[in-house]
């Protein structure tokens, strides 16, 4: 009897689903969730269609468990980050944080997570659970910077909430129109004006 033919693809990622993951996450940032296929996404990655099956079960399941790897990953590298970590004043946490999204990689990223987070609903492809995550992973750390600031802790998550607005509406901004200069000029005369000379560094 001939022996069973392995198909070398399949074997590239059996044992490793972590990295099967992470380069998901990679052709998904690239590419986008528009028009996202499994079969196109196997061949990208030299896989088999029922490689991804075997790890994620469904389409939906993948795509969950990409934007959820995306957001723990973006939270790692802000708790990392050794210039927001060092920041003394809530204006440089921003401008910290501006400079931690503003390249090319974090770009593809927001918009990736925008179109997942813009589609909540009870067959979304993230849940509004995750939704609210993805909010309170940046508002914790404006709070307590808020508050290191002298800001009253009972004002400091409507100030929080204002100051991630900022940072979401012009990233959004200079995803569309590409003028980077315009928007970090925006951003930080609207820093200053929300913070106030007491955060200022």
């Amino acid at each position: 009897m001939p022996a069973t033919r392995v198909d070398g693809r399949s074997l590239r990622y059996r044992h490793r689903r972590a990295e099967l993951l992470e380069a998901l996450t990679d052709y998904l940032v690239d590419e986008g969730l528009r028009e996202f296929s499994l079969r196109r996404a196997a061949v990208s990655l030299g896989v088999t269609h029922a490689t991804l099956l075997r790890h994620f079960r469904s389409k939906d399941d993948l795509l969950a468990e990409v934007i959820d790897n995306l957001r723990v990953s973006l939270l790692a590298r802000l708790e990392a980050d050794p210039e927001l970590r060092s920041a003394r004043s809530t204006r440089r946490f921003m401008l910290s944080a501006w400079r931690l999204l503003d390249n090319p990689r974090g770009r593809r990223e927001f918009l990736l997570l925008f179109a997942a987070i813009g589609e909540v609903s009870p067959r979304a492809v993230v849940s509004e659970t995750f939704a609210k995550a993805a909010v309170q992973d940046w508002l914790g750390p404006i709070e307590r910077s808020l508050v290191r600031d002298g800001w009253p802790e009972e004002q400091a998550p409507v100030m929080a909430t204002a100051a991630l607005s900022l940072i979401r509406g012009l990233q959004l901004d200079e995803v569309v129109t590409g003028d980077r200069e315009r928007s970090y000029r925006a951003f930080t005369l609207a820093v200053d004006r929300l913070l106030d000379d007491r955060a200022r560094s």
